[in-house]
């Protein structure tokens, strides 16, 4: 399989080598970095594997356990497709100018998932949110990240990392989304540090950590090889709303099977130990402020972002397409009307609503008296997904713990469309 270089695909989008690329430096981020290596790419890539295809890839991942959940196989039938997908788009500043222009406003989202794993902080901060995933087990976007006050937004963000919904402005979906590391003001880290993990301290500071992670300010740190601490995870192989184990690891899935050169945990394999003794220098370095905030998230991703509680709860109401679910692209400002008008999830309170169902579109008019009031219907996308994550565990409990395919998997979502009357009382656009 052919190798994408970095350097070929940021010449893809950006049209020209910077001086800001990663050639010519060692690792800033291990300690035990060596200058022999041309690139930190070069010091990765050289004893990695290569697959042929999607099954064996994800079978053999799966292997390496200290490294891959075996849950890494989710959605992995959906890997081919997703390759292929050609329109869900990011905008990013690839060459990191500053500046976004003309093809990096329309970053194909494989590409977009590889060229933002390039550098060891973006490890780092995908380990973090395994580790958040893991320990609240719990893997429903809404529930770990649809409130402030969600597990997976205060816990990541007292290690200063934020979470963004990413798009291009054209045909935005609210299913990419960014995790960014960036710098906390001396006396927010100060404080954290006091607080540890006494629960009433963190919650007496949280406010004033969350303003300071989320403030519109705030920089992303940079690596040395002036490479942004900020990764992409996209709810693109099974857009279910849930964090599936192959899109978590798609990044490696793409260094080893699609051929990108990107920076990932298949770059660690049967040297375990190293990665983990990385993480731990990089917590050590990140926490002695030895890494410096530069670009802002909209110097990174373009003005077109949303908090991810916004995004995550507006799934149903303003839906994004879904790979082999083409058609009806909204543009940014489309997107949101339809949250303004629809509302998000359990706070949804307008006159009319809006849900995809397999596909197709359906419009509920809420202010109709036969027809769902606004409470009603949150009740049936809630019974919805409680009957849907019933079936996906039963199924896992009978099957060896795997995670159905995408023919059971679809047949699961029709029958729990049913069984939840979620299609009661809808007319079709």
């Amino acid at each position: 399989m052919a190798q994408i270089s970095y350097e070929a695909l940021k010449q893809k989008y950006a049209g020209s080598s910077s001086s800001k690329s990663s050639s010519g430096s060692s690792s800033s981020s291990s300690r035990s970095s060596s200058n022999s290596y041309s690139s930190i790419f070069d010091k990765y890539e050289q004893n990695e594997k290569r697959y042929n295809s999607a099954k064996e890839c994800v079978y053999d991942l799966r292997k390496y356990d200290k490294l891959f959940n075996r849950n890494v196989v989710d959605g992995y039938d959906r890997i081919d497709e997703f390759l292929q997908n050609k329109e869900w788009l990011v905008t990013m500043d690839v060459d990191g100018d500053g500046q976004i222009t003309g093809n990096e406003e329309n970053v194909q989202i494989a590409d977009a998932i590889a060229l933002s794993f390039d550098s060891e902080l973006d490890l780092y901060i995908q380990e973090k949110l395994e580790e958040v995933i893991n320990n609240a087990g719990e893997q429903n976007l809404r529930n770990l990240f649809g409130t402030k006050d969600s597990i997976g937004v205060k816990q990541l963000a007292l290690l200063g990392i934020r979470i963004d919904a990413v798009g291009n402005a054209s045909s935005w979906q609210n299913r990419t989304y960014s995790f960014s590391l960036v710098e906390l003001p001396d006396d927010i880290k100060a404080k954290i540090a006091e607080a540890g993990n006494d629960e009433d301290k963190i919650n007496a500071i949280y406010d004033e950590v969350y303003d300071a992670v989320y403030d519109k300010d705030a920089k992303i740190l940079t690596d040395k090889n002036g490479k942004k601490g900020s990764m992409i995870f996209s709810d693109c192989l099974i857009p279910d709303g849930v964090a599936n184990g192959a899109e978590i690891n798609l990044s490696s899935i793409l260094d080893t099977l699609g051929g990108y050169e990107c920076i990932s945990k298949a770059d660690f394999i049967g040297r375990e130990d190293d990665y983990f003794e990385l993480m731990d220098n990089l917590e050590t370095m990140i926490n002695n402020g030895e890494f410096q905030g530069t670009s802002t998230i909209a110097d990174l991703y373009s003005e077109n972002t949303l908090d991810i509680s916004t995004a995550v709860r507006a799934v149903y109401t303003a839906n994004g397409d879904a790979p082999g679910q083409w058609g009806g692209s909204r543009s940014f400002e489309d997107n949101l009307k339809l949250i303004e008008r629809n509302g998000l999830g359990s706070t949804g309170s307008s006159s009319s609503s809006t849900i995809r169902v397999n596909g197709v579109e359906y419009e509920i008019n809420l202010t109709d008296g036969n027809l769902l009031s606004a409470q009603e219907y949150t009740e049936k996308i809630e019974k919805f997904d409680e009957i849907l994550e019933e079936k996906i565990a039963t199924y896992k409990q009978e099957n060896n713990g795997d995670d159905p395919d995408s023919i059971t998997y679809n047949k699961f979502v029709n029958e729990a469309t049913i069984e939840a009357k979620i299609d009661f009382s809808f007319k079709q656009k």
